[in-house]
């Protein structure tokens, strides 16, 4: 009995070293992971394109050159507008630090004057206004900007992972039917084409909702004459995929900009309305009826393991974090979907 007891213990605790030693990996290896992951995500994504393709009898040559040259026309895409706004940005960027310094500043010392809770002990409002002063609000809009330029600059190494992967894309059920041998084979087989079928639905839809809700942001923020429109649409887009904190992120910036920019008070009310309207929309009510309950899972599970793979991995483990918990829901329900697991990673039905 003490046996036994010494040998939970002993798994236990081997269980937590080799956790500990993975996020250390993870972590530290990132540079390497961090495209393979990408590529891995991507391939999944291509898997019904290339079926159909094979279908067609299209050569597999051909049809890596074809999704090769599509996902460089994206990552171009995307770089281009990063490179036009900070260009518009260096044009712009002394009539907005004029306008921090003239109309934000001034708004903050009323709210640390006039609040009736005592926010001083908490907050000091004079370090506020000197950080925010000078331009510097408008400077932390540059880390977010590098940010999606460090995404796309991995792109190259993306793209090889991914040509590698897309080589044997043909073969890769014979592949996981050889790698889980006879008794695992079809299981393995089968969590890898559900994860597939299931990313495909939920980033098909997502990705419909965004491309949307990235249109009329950028549409709003062009009629009520605020900057960056385009980069403002680009940028809905792309945290719209980020679940939670994505959308309210992609509002914050642009309503920030058009407090300062826009002249009525009443017609800034209206622009942060229409913009959260959108926002709530296409979260709340287009994309739960399209993608139904299938995808439920638990909000505080989503939140942390956004949190975890924001830390391990930046906005690219952000990005890849949806993508992640699916795979581990599927494994999860693969094994016995009543354990515990399964049910923490799924939300109450």
């Amino acid at each position: 009995m003490e046996n036994q007891s010494n040998i939970k213990l002993i798994r236990i605790l081997l269980s937590i070293i080799t956790t500990v030693i993975l996020v250390i990996v993870l972590k530290e290896m990132a540079f390497v992971i961090i495209p393979l992951a990408m590529s891995i995500f991507l391939a999944a994504l291509l898997v019904p394109l290339f079926m159909r393709l094979k279908k067609w009898k299209v050569p597999n040559v051909l049809a890596i050159f074809i999704v090769g040259a599509a996902i460089i026309g994206a990552f171009r895409v995307g770089g281009f507008i990063i490179q036009l706004t900070n260009y518009e940005y260096s044009l712009k960027k002394n009539a907005i630090n004029s306008l921090v310094d003239t109309k934000l500043l001034p708004t903050f010392e009323r709210v640390g004057e006039y609040t009736g809770i005592d926010l001083g002990k908490d907050i000091d409002w004079s370090r506020l206004s000197s950080a925010l002063s000078s331009g510097k609000l408008m400077d932390s809009v540059s880390p977010v900007l590098d940010m999606f330029n460090s995404v796309v600059g991995m792109y190259l190494m993306i793209l090889i992972y991914l040509i590698i992967i897309l080589a044997n894309m043909y073969n890769y059920e014979k592949w996981l039917l050889y790698l889980g041998g006879e008794k695992n084979g079809e299981g393995l087989l089968n969590v890898v084409n559900n994860w597939i079928e299931d990313l495909r639905i939920y980033i098909k839809v997502k990705a419909l909702v965004s491309l949307i809700t990235g249109i009329l942001f950028g549409g709003v923020c062009y009629l009520f004459g605020v900057d960056f429109a385009l980069f403002f649409g680009f940028l809905a887009f792309v945290l719209n995929f980020i679940p939670q904190v994505g959308s309210l992120i992609a509002t914050m910036f642009p309503v920030l900009l058009g407090f300062l920019e826009i002249d009525s008070l009443a017609m800034v009310g209206l622009f942060a309305a229409i913009l959260m309207a959108v926002q709530l929309m296409m979260g709340t009510f287009v994309e739960v009826k399209y993608i139904g309950k299938s995808f439920a899972m638990s909000t505080l599970v989503v939140f942390v393991n956004l949190i975890f793979w924001g830390y391990l991995w930046g906005i690219a483990g952000v990005i890849l974090s949806v993508p992640i918990i699916i795979l581990f829901k599927n494994i999860a329900n693969h094994i016995d979907e009543n354990s515990i697991i399964a049910r923490l990673l799924s939300s109450e039905k």
